[in-house]
């Protein structure tokens, strides 16, 4: 029988009464809140990159230095090496990208998307720039052909954060990750799923709070910023969706995210969501 998840709900909008002084001061009060707090979440934002940045740029070092040990004695290991390269660099970017639309306010509208799409370019992304680490089983249930409100960049930030924080689950555990996407009632739902140690009971309430790391990560010597889920929690509800989990410890968590589902079919597109490379999956 299925766990209750944990569900993140969005607080509900502020409503101000008529139109009198203290409502004028009120809201005025409100706004220069408001403002304060997109700062406070742009700097995070910001160091979260940051973190993800650092990390690329080391794996994109250790590439590049296999690809020129392997260059002259296996060329075919060299080519896999350089394919590497050129993902992570795309992925670094992306990113850059990503913080300086955000900071823009110019990220692109919410859309048709096709979710399987999305989620194949979030997974090779992620193997990219991890092929230097202990291995993890990834397997993918990505059959379908699901359609959901989203944008795509701000999407696949969020799949990222949610799926290296499983990959790293799994290494502490059995070392298995399967993700797949399905629909529930008027929304499609992205579901990631490991067999790692799970959430501690005292660290679930506060798992989407700034600078909160699992066991997994604690264990593993600090590889986690504390920033992934609190910046995918923020992507989702940009994007008019949410984020909920179920965890058992000794077990494995699974993360469910949930958009609501489109009945129009995406326009065609040919490019990568972060970086305008082919992409084969973004829409059928």
């Amino acid at each position: 029988m299925r766990k209750g998840p944990d569900v993140v709900a969005s607080p509900p909008a502020l409503s101000l009464p008529g139109e009198g002084p203290l409502d004028a001061a009120l809201a005025a009060q409100v706004a220069r809140l408001s403002h304060l707090q997109r700062l406070a979440t742009t700097g995070l934002l910001a160091g979260g990159l940051g973190h993800n940045l650092a990390s690329m740029a080391q794996s994109l070092s250790a590439r590049c230095r296999l690809g020129l040990a392997r260059a002259a004695g296996d060329p075919e290991a060299a080519a896999a090496a350089l394919t590497d390269v050129g993902a992570l660099a795309d992925r670094i970017v992306e990113q850059v990208h990503m913080l300086l639309r955000y900071l823009a306010r110019d990220f692109g509208s919410v859309q048709p998307t096709h979710v399987e799409g999305v989620v194949h370019w979030a997974l090779r992304f992620l193997e990219s720039g991890t092929r230097d680490r202990p291995p993890v089983a990834i397997r993918r249930h990505l059959d379908g052909h699901h359609v959901a409100l989203a944008e795509r960049t701000r999407l696949m930030q969020a799949l990222l954060n949610v799926l290296s924080n499983a990959v790293r689950a799994a290494r502490a555990g059995g070392g298995h990750v399967e993700v797949g996407v399905g629909r529930r009632g008027a929304e499609v739902e992205i579901e990631i799923r490991d067999d790692g140690p799970g959430i501690p009971a005292p660290l679930r309430a506060r798992l989407f709070e700034p600078f909160v790391r699992g066991a997994a990560e604690t264990e593993a010597g600090a590889e986690g910023s504390g920033l992934g889920l609190y910046i995918s929690r923020w992507l989702m509800s940009e994007l008019g969706g949410r984020i909920e989990f179920e965890t058992e410890e000794g077990t494995g968590t699974t993360f469910r995210l949930l958009l609501a589902h489109a009945p129009s079919e995406p326009e065609e597109v040919t490019a990568d969501p972060g970086t305008g490379a082919g992409n084969p999956h973004a829409s059928r």
